[in-house]
């Protein structure tokens, strides 16, 4: 039986755990997809990490909760925070489970992971299988970065981070990072180079790093979204941009001088809509990538 090779090595799926278990916003994230689950038997989260969504739902009082992920050492951190979870290892594109299975389904900071190191067309295949294992009236919650769109903003950095944003414009790679500095010591960076950096200060020196490199925390806009969400037989229902940047400037003591604030996280809630006819259960073939844990 063949498994999906995973995104993170053994090493950076650690990295990962830790910083779940240290973020201080990740309680927030978790109270807004509880207070949306509504009447909830059943349960999946795509890309489940170290199950710390899994735990919640299950305290929650949700009966049957399963989660994916591509790596196996993160489903053993899964397996600890949520004893009685079913875990798999699947890939999110071809989903292991029949019609209509689950009320709920969660995908938190999965969808921009797919579209970027996915194949072309892959994150609206995720989707219509997500779609494909909803009941009628389920739920759809996605949880991810949200692009700042165009426009600069000047900011002071305090010399450690300025040491720091040096280090991440040398490495970055999924585009090149431009800094227009003034004699006074601060800077002019666009909002998404801002925010990549301050998002992924965390990752320096770390396992992680090397990936975090190669990604974007910038990836969606709400047009984008919607327009996904409508090609793969979804209507959405609710849209909540979150979680503002002059909280991680703080956090990093980086002073915002010309510019303002703005949302750099979104969760969305989206329903399936009949498309005219049903998808087929899963083959044998999509079976055999997954296995259970």
């Amino acid at each position: 039986m063949s498994t999906p090779r995973p995104l993170y090595s053994k090493d950076a799926a650690a990295a990962l755990t830790q910083r779940e278990r240290a973020h201080q916003r990740l309680h927030e994230r978790i109270r807004l997809v509880l207070d949306r689950l509504g009447e909830c038997e059943s349960f999946l989260d795509i890309g489940c990490g170290s199950g710390q969504y899994l735990r919640a739902v299950a305290a929650h009082g949700v009966p049957h909760i399963v989660g994916i992920d591509e790596s196996s050492d993160r489903l053993d951190e899964a397996r600890r925070a949520c004893p009685h979870a079913e875990l798999y290892i699947a890939r999110a594109d071809e989903l292991p489970f029949a019609d209509r299975s689950f009320d709920v389904v969660l995908a938190a900071q999965v969808l921009h992971e797919i579209a970027i190191f996915g194949r072309p067309g892959e994150l609206l295949q995720v989707l219509r299988e997500i779609r494909r294992v909803l009941r009628p009236n389920g739920r759809f919650i996605a949880l991810d970065h949200l692009d700042p769109g165009p426009g600069q903003v000047r900011v002071r950095l305090p010399q450690p981070v300025r040491s720091q944003l040096d280090y991440f414009a040398q490495r970055y790679q999924f585009r090149r990072i431009s800094v227009e500095e003034y004699g006074d010591g601060t800077l002019w960076l666009s909002r998404r180079d801002l925010q990549d950096f301050v998002t992924k200060i965390w990752a320096l020196g770390t396992a992680i790093e090397a990936l975090e490199m190669r990604e974007t925390h910038c990836p969606f806009g709400r047009e984008q979204i919607e327009t996904l969400l409508k090609e793969a037989h979804f209507s959405l229902r609710e849209w909540l941009a979150f979680e503002e940047i002059s909280e991680d400037l703080k956090e990093h003591g980086i002073e915002l001088i010309e510019g303002t604030s703005w949302p750099r996280k979104f969760l969305c809630v989206a329903i399936p809509f009949p498309c005219g006819r049903r998808e087929s259960a899963p083959t044998s073939s999509a079976a055999s990538t997954c296995a259970v844990i």
